[in-house]
């Protein structure tokens, strides 16, 4: 984590002081950040709980795939 802290800390001290309205980085850092009271965060975090992979390496819920669900039979799978 502090590695992380000090590359990003080298990474900012490349850029020019004066950041404008095309900076990328910048609107990335205002995109990720959680605000107090925002209605649309906890939407969010589930989104993006659903796209990060299990650790547990069990599989998804196979019925919930879209892809799946076009199909006509749904086998599940069970690992141990």
């Amino acid at each position: 984590m502090r590695d992380a802290a000090i590359a990003d800390a080298l990474h900012e001290s490349n850029k020019p002081l004066a950041r404008y309205a095309d900076d990328e980085d910048l609107e990335k850092m205002r995109r990720e950040e959680m605000r107090d009271g925002d209605p649309m965060a906890a939407y969010i975090m589930r989104r993006k709980q659903k796209q990060q992979p299990s650790a547990s390496g069990r599989f998804a819920s196979v019925s919930s795939s879209k892809a799946v669900k076009r199909e006509r039979f749904v086998v599940r799978f069970t690992v141990i």
